[in-house]
């Protein structure tokens, strides 16, 4: 999700997070809420939650002219979706209204991971190009380094790292 908000909006310049375990002790942490902000003033929320048992949204994006939502594509979605389920959704302010956006939705988490994972493989293997470059990697990592610092000091963390 890291990558997705610096993909859209660039490197933010700082953050302020939570993250914790809040049911479980099973793993280091199982709730996070990451509040990033860019040098714009746009603000973005990254939340994570290992222990959700059922959702539908996966990703929001609201912006001036409109909003974006998906569905269904993490594993608490996609476990529960429908048979009419809905992918995307975009309501924009020149329609006013929401519309449905086709796309294809993962037959499970196990599908959705495979989807992510085999560009990646097909990269080692010089069967394509990179996924992604090595400084949207590295910028992605330290925004997520970045939360947990906050986290664990209490204090808004300014990016990049030192």
């Amino acid at each position: 999700a890291a990558d997705f908000l610096q993909w859209i909006l660039g490197q933010p310049v700082s953050v302020m997070a939570e993250i914790d375990n809040v049911l479980t002790n099973v793993a280091p942490d199982d709730t996070g809420v990451a509040i990033y902000r860019w040098a714009d003033g746009c603000m973005g929320t990254l939340m994570n939650a290992s222990v959700t048992h059922a959702a539908e949204n996966t990703t929001e994006v609201y912006g001036d002219r409109g909003v974006i939502i998906q569905n269904h594509d993490d594993a608490p979605s996609t476990s529960f979706k429908p048979a009419d389920a809905v992918g995307l959704k975009l309501w924009t302010t020149a329609t006013g209204q929401f519309e449905n956006v086709p796309v294809e939705l993962p037959a499970g988490h196990g599908a959705r991971i495979a989807g992510v994972a085999r560009p990646a493989v097909d990269w080692f293997l010089g069967k394509r190009d990179p996924i992604t470059t090595l400084a949207e990697a590295r910028g992605s990592a330290e925004m997520i380094i970045a939360a947990y610092e906050s986290a664990a000091s209490g204090r808004r963390v300014s990016l990049p790292l030192g």
